[in-house]
């Protein structure tokens, strides 16, 4: 006897980023900075398909 299980995440396409990895801006004592390497850099992909297979005996 076996399962069969699949699905799809993120169906959409829908653009994601990791926490903690966007582009900062500010002020720091007068002095104007841009920190961090911006979130289009660290995307998260995209669409994902999987599929698994679980047998018992």
């Amino acid at each position: 006897m076996f399962s069969l299980t699949g699905g799809v995440d993120n169906l959409f396409d829908k653009r994601l980023w990791r926490a903690g990895n966007a582009q900062t801006t500010g002020d720091l004592a007068g002095a104007n900075y841009i920190a961090g390497a911006g979130a289009y850099t660290y995307n998260e992909p995209g669409r994902t398909w999987y599929m698994s297979v679980n047998t018992h005996f």
